[in-house]
């Protein structure tokens, strides 16, 4: 798969890496950074990581969000119009 990268996605990709919550401790917050930047430097991995992020999160909240408003249609049944 090719990810095509541009300089803004790069640097958007920086700003969110380095982002810190104020505490200084070691935190998930660092593990969960290390994990999605794919190593300790930003590169090709970390690219790959957050383009499989939006392929894999986004369709599967979709499918979460509308098996849910199928649910509720099915126990409440469609309203009448205004």
């Amino acid at each position: 798969v090719l990810v095509l990268v541009d300089q803004d996605v790069a640097a958007a990709a920086v700003v969110v890496m380095r982002w810190r919550t104020g505490s200084r401790r070691p935190s998930a917050e660092e593990k969960a950074g290390r994990l999605m930047r794919g190593g300790e430097r930003l590169g090709a991995m970390t690219m790959t990581r957050f383009y499989a992020l939006h392929i894999l999160f986004l369709p599967a909240a979709t499918l979460v969000f509308l098996v849910g408003h199928f649910v509720m249609i099915r126990k409440q049944g469609i309203s009448k119009p205004l």
